[in-house]
Parts: C-alpha cells; structure tokens; sequence
C-alpha cells in the first residue's frame, strides 16, 4: 500500500488556495519587514531577501494603497547606480507628515 503523503505541521486540514494564501502572507511580511529595518530601494529589498523585484512591486503597492509604506527620499540606488529610485521605508517614525494646512485653508473663514 501507498503511504499517505504527510502535510507540513500547521496546514492540515487546509486547502491548496489557503496554502498559496499563506505563501503570499509569509513574502508580504518578509518585504514588510526588510522596509521596515532601514529605507531601501526595491532593488536593494530584492537582493536582500531573495524575492523577485515584481512581486516586490505588487506588495509595495498594496502597501501605499494602505498607507503602510511611503518614499522618503529619491536618490541613486546604490546597486543598480540608476537615479531618481525611491527609497522606502515602513518605519512610522521616518514617515514625512503630511502638511494638511492648505487642504484646511478655507474652514475657518465659514465658521467664523
């Protein structure tokens, strides 16, 4: 008779789709994660964590959507020597604020 092919620990009982799913969570997080120890380019995120630079895009997208990522600088990316490259960073404290006075510079002239 023919052995019963074992699941990896945690996924019994899971779909093919869940397992895909839990792949995806696991890259996002390792993307999150590198972003989030020092700003870096895509490219450099790349090579640090071995995931190809387009799922790297689709992630940062998501995570701008989200609001979760933010470019703080444009520079030369120190790899690649292409210039212009975004450098992004998932760090809170690194965030630029926004400046929200323009988009409040008509209220106050209503409600007085």
């Amino acid at each position: 008779m023919e052995a019963k092919k074992q699941s990896p620990a945690g996924q019994q009982g899971q779909s093919e789709e869940q397992r895909k799913d839990s792949h995806f969570r696991t890259q996002y997080q390792i993307v999150y994660e590198s972003f989030l120890s020092s700003p870096k380019t895509m490219f450099a995120c790349e090579i640090e964590t071995g995931i190809p630079r387009p799922y790297i895009c689709w992630y940062v997208r998501g995570m701008r959507k989200r609001g979760e990522i933010q470019v703080i600088k444009k520079g030369r990316c120190p790899i690649s020597k292409w210039d212009k490259v975004g450098f992004y960073t998932t760090n809170p404290a690194l965030f630029i604020k926004q400046n929200n006075e323009q988009l409040n510079l008509f209220e106050d002239v209503n409600e007085s």
